[in-house]
């Protein structure tokens, strides 16, 4: 379960992404994220993003998935691989 302060957080995240504020975020306005941090992803990287996140199939993510996807994150385990490359970075 999340805390108050990382659901204040994660709504000021969706805030910023959802530029119209209309209460959800649409494929433009992903990639609309993207192009701000002037990272590079391809149309079928976004639309592949907006599946995982959309979990009602309505073509925006809501608050609710937000934090749903974003909760999944917080909360998710490091592989072996990540925790290795970690290790490695930290041990220069």
């Amino acid at each position: 379960k999340l805390s108050p302060a990382q659901l204040k957080e994660l709504k000021e995240c969706f805030d910023l992404f959802d530029s119209d504020k209309s209460g959800s975020i649409c494929v433009s306005e992903l990639e609309k994220v993207f192009e701000s941090l002037d990272i590079k992803v391809k149309d079928e990287e976004i639309h592949q993003l907006m599946r995982v996140m959309d979990r009602d199939g309505s073509g925006n993510i809501d608050f609710k998935e937000f934090v749903n996807v974003m909760a999944d994150q917080f909360f998710r385990k490091p592989t072996l691989t990540e925790l290795e490359a970690a290790f490695d970075y930290f041990d220069r």
